[in-house]
């Protein structure tokens, strides 16, 4: 899964550089909260996260993403501010034989889907969430 902070410039620009690292510790901390402890989390760039999940289907896929995409809906305080930001995600699943880089470019589009079509919404490999996907 690709995961973007949804208008996170706007962040920075109202509250300043140093809170809107701030909402990336925070934001990184939920992520890691959420998931197993077999799951990778990492920061991909800039305001973008990178999730890796071992033996996942699409279904599976969707209903963590969509559980994260709530949870980090909720209010994030940063220095007694109440900070308001949703993501967009995007994923994909890994098929046999299929590279790692090919994978990522389909989460990318994957996200990208969602983020041109509203955002604050999970996508996976081209289907939004509460559409029904199979590989």
């Amino acid at each position: 899964m690709l995961i973007d902070i949804d208008y996170f410039k706007k962040i920075n620009d109202l509250y300043g550089h140093k809170c809107g690292d701030r909402v990336l510790i925070e934001l990184s901390q939920i992520l890691e909260q959420n998931v197993r402890d077999t799951t990778i989390v990492s920061r991909w760039g800039g305001e973008e996260f990178l999730i890796i999940i071992e033996d996942a289907d699409a279904d599976t896929l969707k209903q963590l993403a969509e559980r994260l995409r709530g949870v980090v809906e909720e209010t994030i305080m940063i220095e007694e501010k109440q900070i308001h930001i949703t993501v967009t995600i995007g994923g994909a699943v890994a098929h046999q034989n299929e590279s790692m880089e090919d994978v990522l470019i389909r989460a990318d589009k994957a996200l990208y889907y969602g983020k041109e079509n509203g955002r604050n919404q999970v996508t996976i490999d081209g289907c939004k969430s509460e559409n029904i996907c199979r590989d």
